[in-house]
C-alpha cells in the first residue's frame, strides 16, 4: 500500500501542471454607467495621488458584468473603450462607474501585438482569427470584484 501511494506521489510530481490562463493588463479606467453605455478606458488614466479620491467616491460592486458579444475583425482597429462592462450590486442592479483594470488573455500564437503605441492609442488590431477572454477587475482597496467576457476574432 505504501509503495502504491509513493508511486502515485512520484507520478503526480513529475506530471506537468495544467496550463492556466495568463492575462496582460492593457488599460485602466471606469466601468460603464449603465448596460447600454461603454467603458471609459485608457492605457494610463489614473495617477497615484488621485486614486484615493476616486476610490472614496466609487461604490463597492459585488461583481463586474461584460455585456454583449465582442467581435473583432482581422486587420481592423478595436478600441477598448467600445466594451460594455458594468459594475453591479448583489441584486444585479447597475452601480455608478468604478475604477477598473482591463486585462486580455495571452493566447499563443498571438492574436495581436500589444505594442506601446497600440496600448497608448487604447486598442489593438488583430492579426489572425481566434478566440480570447478579457477580464475586468476592480483596483480600489477594499473591493474585490471581477468579470470575464469572451471575444472572437473573425475575417470580414
Amino acid at each position: 500500500m505504501k509503495a502504491v501511494l509513493a508511486s502515485m506521489v512520484v507520478l503526480l510530481l513529475q506530471a506537468p501542471a495544467p496550463p492556466t490562463p495568463w492575462f496582460e493588463t492593457v488599460a485602466e479606467g471606469w466601468t460603464a454607467r449603465d448596460e447600454r453605455s461603454s467603458v471609459d478606458l485608457a492605457f494610463r488614466m489614473f495617477s497615484v495621488p488621485d486614486m484615493a479620491g476616486h476610490c472614496a467616491k466609487a461604490p463597492s460592486p459585488a461583481r463586474l458584468v461584460a455585456k454583449g458579444t465582442v467581435t473583432l475583425l482581422v486587420g481592423e482597429w478595436f478600441q477598448f473603450s467600445s466594451l460594455r462592462i458594468v459594475a453591479v450590486d448583489a441584486a444585479g442592479r447597475p452601480l455608478a462607474p468604478v475604477p477598473i483594470m482591463l486585462d486580455l488573455e495571452k493566447v499563443e500564437p498571438r492574436l495581436f501585438a500589444l505594442t506601446n503605441q497600440a496600448l497608448n492609442d487604447g486598442g489593438v488590431t488583430p492579426t489572425r482569427t481566434g478566440r480570447f477572454r478579457f477580464r475586468a477587475r476592480t483596483i480600489c482597496r477594499g473591493t474585490s470584484a471581477e468579470g470575464f467576457g469572451s471575444a472572437v476574432v473573425r475575417t470580414r
